[in-house]
């Protein structure tokens, strides 16, 4: 790269090919902590100069918005990532802390501690254990997070019409989903909750004893539990689109 000379190269590249060669560039010192760099300060004003010339800084700057944004909802998406992994990880230390309570575990076979997961035995029915089902909530809002974290960096990368994203950040990304592929295939956690299934289809489960519907369809194996509505997508899109355009976020 250093025997390019970008005074003239400027002259024919395309403002999106510009764009991504001065984003390539950020990356780098940042991955690098400002030891490296792909343009130098030279190489770095002819792009910005050819942009002027072309009246191209208004679409440039509305770029280096978006990119600080995303840049955000992807650090977002680490913190999501680390939140399901601690709402998965507290239920199965609570399940684990309910079937040790229970002393019926040592003589119910193959049912062994299902029944530490109800409450009540009144004669009117049951419901599942109040604790369990928070963390179940907690559990559900964190997958549903991830998602809208990942979506709304999907939505991002559209607006901006060019690839942006640094290495490391799109293997946080791919970390994200393959996290959320894994929550499809949690044979054992999702397990715990379904044992309510044929309870709740025979009717034996009180309906005031859910702290959130969302639980119901978690038992009855409704996947859209875990899925954002297109509502919810268009209020993550109006989210960035007001922040891009410098105005606060609907409350």
């Amino acid at each position: 790269m250093k025997n390019i000379n970008f005074k003239t190269l400027a002259r024919g590249m395309s403002f999106e090919d510009m764009a991504i060669l001065m984003f390539k560039d950020v990356n780098l010192k940042n991955s690098s902590g400002g030891n490296n760099c792909l343009l130098n300060p030279g190489e770095e004003e002819a792009l910005l100069k050819e942009c002027r010339k072309r009246g191209d800084i208004p679409s440039l700057n509305k770029l280096i918005d978006i990119f600080n944004l995303t840049r955000l909802a992807i650090a977002d998406v680490q913190m999501s990532i680390v939140s399901l992994d601690l709402a998965i990880s507290r239920i199965e230390a609570y399940v684990l802390m309910l079937y040790l309570q229970d002393s019926s575990v040592l003589t119910m076979g193959e049912n062994a501690g299902v029944c530490s997961l109800f409450v009540g035995d009144d004669g009117e029915g049951s419901f599942p254990d109040e604790g369990l089902q928070l963390f179940f909530v907690n559990f559900i809002d964190a997958v549903k997070k991830l998602k809208s974290t990942l979506y709304l960096v999907q939505y991002a990368e559209n607006l901006a019409g060019i690839d942006f994203v640094s290495d490391e950040d799109r293997c946080v990304l791919s970390s994200g989903k393959e996290k959320l592929e894994e929550v499809e295939v949690l044979p054992n956690l999702l397990a715990v909750i379904r044992v309510f299934k044929p309870f709740l289809e025979a009717g034996e489960l009180k309906r005031e004893g859910f702290v959130d519907k969302k639980i119901i369809q978690l038992i009855g194996q409704d996947k859209t539990v875990f899925e954002i509505s297109e509502e919810e997508k268009k209020r993550l899109e109006e989210k960035l689109d007001r922040l891009i355009e410098g105005r606060p976020p609907l409350t």
